[in-house]
């Protein structure tokens, strides 16, 4: 099915000025065979499935904290909806946009990163895309270039999916830049990519993590990794909890994993902002602000 990509982008953004152009099909066919109108409307869908599924986990964790004794002061739990404002976001292996430009509104009330491997992709966005996003190449390998404890929430669909061996050094870099409490939406391959591209029944029991076409170049979409969901539960968990899994959320295709870092107990944010605090008392005084006191000492004298 193909849909009026101007209808799309008038929709998304809403007059022909802010309209974000078509990437080319060497770069689009990149993350996929969809082109044109197709490419478009598979993004339109990826977003719609992401704020869904955000918008029931921040439901289910308002009810959550309604029953603890901390309600009343979870005045932001109560809108059910997420909102992107102020908040930092990064869309890890954006490839060339074909989810982030579907947030450009809401790249334009917080802070929005995208990353990738790819050079030329990367530099198409900066010429289209920025801003109101943010974008910059990442390495084969991490580290990313981000403090630690920086980002809200980190997407990253169809990325995992591709990782043999590097998953666990990725998911603990995605780990150490996402702030406490902050959440990591990845998308894992489900079943039915799993029988149409390996060619046999998929057992959850079994498969645990599968991959298939491992020597398969890049160009024609690398290694193919499949992950039942215990196996996520248990491996990936170990780096971060997984507080819930989307089974076939995008398209029957693939699965949604929501993972969060845990926050700080209370007493080591304490302790954190205390030692914030004496930094501060430990910095010499402004030569104005010494000024500012002798004068104020003089008229009280």
């Amino acid at each position: 099915m193909t849909v009026d990509s101007t209808g799309l982008e008038q929709r998304l953004h809403g007059n022909a000025a802010d309209r974000v152009p078509v990437p080319p099909d060497d770069l689009a066919g990149r993350v996929g065979s969809q082109l044109g109108d197709q490419f478009l409307e598979i993004g339109m869908r990826a977003k719609q499935c992401i704020m869904r599924t955000l918008d029931a986990h921040r439901s289910s964790t308002r009810w959550r904290l309604r029953k603890s004794r901390w309600w009343r002061w979870s005045a932001g739990a109560c809108d059910p909806r997420v909102s992107f404002r102020r908040k930092r976001v990064l869309d890890f292996g954006c490839g060339v946009g074909r989810l982030m430009r579907h947030f450009v509104e809401e790249a334009r009330q917080c802070e929005f990163w995208a990353s990738d491997i790819h050079r030329p992709s990367i530099e198409w966005l900066e010429r289209h895309l920025v801003p109101p996003f943010r974008v910059v190449v990442n390495e084969r390998d991490p580290p990313l270039p981000f403090a630690e404890d920086y980002f809200d929430l980190v997407m990253a669909l169809s990325v995992f999916t591709h990782l043999t061996d590097s998953w666990e050094p990725w998911l603990v870099e995605l780990r150490r830049i996402i702030k406490p409490g902050g959440l990591a939406l990845i998308t894992f391959h489900h079943k039915a990519a799993y029988e149409s591209i390996c060619g046999r029944p998929f057992d959850e029991a079994r498969v645990g993590m599968e991959v298939c076409h491992q020597d398969q170049a890049w160009e024609r979409g690398g290694p193919f990794v499949f992950h039942s969901e215990w196996w996520v539960r248990e491996h990936w968990g170990r780096v971060m909890p997984v507080e819930q899994i989307v089974p076939a959320a995008m398209d029957n295709w693939q699965s949604i994993a929501l993972l969060r870092k845990p926050p700080r107990p209370w007493m080591e944010t304490m302790k954190a902002g205390a030692r914030r605090i004496l930094s501060r008392l430990e910095q010499p005084l402004r030569p104005t602000a010494v000024r500012s006191m002798r004068r104020h000492d003089r008229d009280f004298s």
